[in-house]
């Protein structure tokens, strides 16, 4: 699904756009990911959290995490403000679809 959905995206954009505003799309979307990558890294090492082997667990894993996001952020800020706010809107319906999915796949194993 997720493939799907990224591909019609892509296909549309393609279609209606320029590179350069997909490169500056493309950037934006990574960056936001990178952020989401970097934040759960640090949550799940303090957890304990590991599927094969010990966690993740460096000395600098928080400033690590914190460069990370910093440089990402500082990355979204260079993009104007229709595309950052193109970023938040697309961030916000990811958001809102999941849960509603969510919700149906509670209400079904019920």
């Amino acid at each position: 699904m997720a493939i799907l959905c990224y591909s019609t995206i892509a296909i549309v954009l393609a279609l209606t756009g320029t590179f350069a505003e997909l490169v500056v799309l493309s950037t934006l979307a990574i960056a936001a990911l990178y952020i989401a990558g970097c934040a759960a890294s640090w949550v799940l090492a303090r957890r304990g959290v590991a599927l094969s082997g010990t966690p993740l667990n460096f000395r600098f894993l928080g400033s690590a995490t914190l460069i990370g996001i910093s440089s990402m952020l500082a990355l979204i800020a260079l993009g104007s403000r229709q595309e950052i706010i193109g970023l938040a809107t697309l961030i916000g319906l990811s958001i809102l679809l999941y849960l509603i999915q969510a919700r149906i796949a509670l209400a079904k194993s019920h």
